[in-house]
């Protein structure tokens, strides 16, 4: 059910243009997945969300890429 109610405000905010709440979104979860591969994930949707918006997460999304060798 929880899984449920993320993916209808990701689909609400995609829609809306929200990027910054987005952002949010993708980067909390970054930190709460315990596997890299899919916290990668996650961390560069927010990333590339992020320089769209210029959201200021973007520093630190980028060091946590950089830390797991997905960015140069």
């Amino acid at each position: 059910m929880k899984n449920s109610k993320i993916n209808k405000k990701i689909a609400l905010y995609f829609k809306k243009r929200r990027y910054n709440h987005l952002v949010q979104i993708f980067a909390r979860k970054s930190k709460k997945i315990k596997d890299l591969d899919n916290a990668c994930f996650l961390a560069t949707q927010a990333y590339v969300l992020s320089l769209e918006s210029d959201n200021p997460l973007s520093k630190s999304l980028l060091n946590f890429l950089k830390k797991y060798n997905r960015e140069n």
